[in-house]
């Protein structure tokens, strides 16, 4: 991935491609690594990367976006050119405001940040969770019990840099491992559910819910105050608001993110409370660069 000063030395060549009054670059990348295993076995290894910049540039109110996940001076120019080259057939909008500035973005995120990336975490190798997965299973076998799951690791940053002197980034890790018991009969099963239960973990669905309960009355508040009836769109809202959590849709460009709504929510994507829900939900995810948070939502565990 790119690390802030490679991000900063690509906006620099940005800079130097783009004649518009005002240009930015937002950098989102992600490394994800996960074990597989199945009937007590690891069967699938894999790890991805990616990485996109946003490029957004302004000529007096006419602003347009374009995306890159290719760094190379020729791929830059490209999408600097697209994005001034819609810019300049806009309309001028009245309400864009000018970039903030390194002071004003200082002065809106005064305060203590929560810590979200750990080093311990983001080195986690496949050895790693290969000798997790070997205790997850050993104590299957001890109880004559059938264990299939996956143990995950990955690491995330967003950046923004602009041309008036701005240069913000986040990094944040996660870790997340899921279990499933198989027994022969109930009586086993019961048995299983009992080890986990010892052994701390959670039911997936009641830390969902628990999380939800934690922020259900503002979510509530908001969707009311836009004229929107909450009891009915809840079960919607809430989808749209998780779909913006989800790690396989992280990191993307805009055009990939939607694809990767499409396929999880073919049915609901487009939707209005899903779409707002969407909204919230990617404002709740980005709340780093703005103000901390202690809060932790499905699919965006600290660690």
């Amino acid at each position: 991935m790119l690390t802030k000063e490679q991000s900063a030395d690509v906006f620099d060549r940005i800079r130097s491609f783009s004649s518009a009054d005002e240009v930015e670059a937002i950098f989102t990348g992600s490394r994800f690594a996960l074990t597989r295993f199945a009937n007590n076995t690891i069967h699938q290894n894999v790890e991805e990367e990616n990485s996109v910049v946003s490029i957004r540039t302004n000529f007096g109110g006419r602003t347009a976006r374009s995306t890159a996940n290719q760094f190379d001076d020729d791929s830059l120019r490209r999408a600097v050119a697209a994005s001034e080259n819609l810019a300049r057939v806009q309309a001028p909008d009245p309400d864009v405001l000018p970039m903030p500035t390194a002071d004003e973005a200082k002065a809106a995120g005064e305060g203590a940040r929560a810590t979200r990336f750990f080093e311990e975490t983001a080195n986690i190798a496949p050895s790693d969770r290969a000798e997790v997965v070997r205790d997850i299973v050993s104590v299957a076998d001890r109880h004559k019990l059938t264990t299939a799951g996956i143990y995950s690791n990955s690491e995330s940053h967003e950046g923004i840099f602009n041309s008036r002197g701005l240069a913000n980034w986040h990094q944040q890790t996660l870790a997340e491992v899921s279990i499933t018991m198989l027994a022969d009969d109930s009586s086993e099963e019961q048995r299983a559910r009992k080890l986990l239960g010892d052994a701390g973990a959670e039911s997936l669905d009641a830390a969902r819910k628990d999380w939800w309960v934690g922020i259900r009355d503002s979510e509530e508040e908001h969707y009311r105050s836009l004229g929107y009836n909450f009891e009915t769109d809840e079960e919607v809202y809430r989808s749209g608001f998780e779909a913006a959590l989800r790690r396989e849709c992280r990191g993307r460009s805009l055009d990939e993110e939607t694809d990767c709504l499409k396929w999880w929510y073919p049915d609901i994507w487009n939707s209005e409370p899903f779409r707002r829900g969407n909204a919230r939900g990617r404002a709740y995810r980005d709340r780093p660069f703005a103000e901390s948070t202690a809060k932790i939502g499905p699919g965006s565990s600290g660690g």
